[in-house]
């Protein structure tokens, strides 16, 4: 699949001339990398700063293509980008967790409303096109910088680690336990959010 990036990017205005780049060498390129695109933050809670670090991936994941990213877009970060087929959206929720809860990720409110809550409830023919457009970025602050302690996985593998079922009127969690088998180290984690903005 072919993106666009501008030969040069003006200060206010992105309207240069653009070429064809194919996605999967910048992909690849960035895979060949010994470090992540961008340090791996220290601070990952509370949650705002594991999301400022995520969107400081993003910007540079997407720097030289035209690009916009807008926070609380529904979920936590929403990404527009020029592609070869026009535009795409992705969108991203941020979960980062010190022990709030015992052994859980609450997410929605405690009444089980919310975007997250409504996007869980879908259908698997629903969660098939959704799973196109978001990620599910958590982050476990419990445990050392510079260890496995990160994951980005769609809504169908988030459906897997919530504890007991998604329902409405009542707080929903996900389970720490069943999140530890995804989480992995920031150098990978930057490289399947490569993946899965440039795909």
């Amino acid at each position: 699949m072919a993106v666009f990036a501008p030969r040069r990017v003006a200060t206010e205005s992105r309207t240069d001339v653009y070429e064809e780049v194919e996605a999967s060498s910048l992909i690849a390129k960035l895979q060949g990398m010994n470090d992540p695109i961008v340090p791996e933050p220290s601070a990952v809670y509370p949650e705002s700063a594991f999301e400022a670090a995520i969107t400081e991936v993003v910007r540079a994941l997407l720097d030289g293509i035209d690009h916009a990213v807008v926070p609380r877009f529904g979920l936590d970060i929403a990404v527009f980008r020029k592609s070869a087929e026009g535009s795409r959206v992705s969108l991203i929720e941020v979960k980062s967790f010190n022990d709030q809860r015992q052994g859980g990720i609450g997410f929605g409110n405690g009444r089980g409303e919310g975007p997250q809550v409504d996007l869980l409830l879908c259908n698997s023919d629903q969660m098939n096109i959704i799973n196109k457009h978001i990620r599910w970025a958590f982050v476990n602050a419990r445990l050392p910088h510079r260890s496995s302690r990160y994951a980005l996985i769609n809504s169908s593998q988030a459906l897997r680690i919530v504890m007991g079922e998604v329902k409405k009127g009542k707080q929903n969690n996900f389970s720490v336990i069943r999140l530890a088998p995804h989480l992995t180290s920031w150098q990978v984690f930057c490289e399947e959010l490569s993946n899965f903005l440039l795909n």
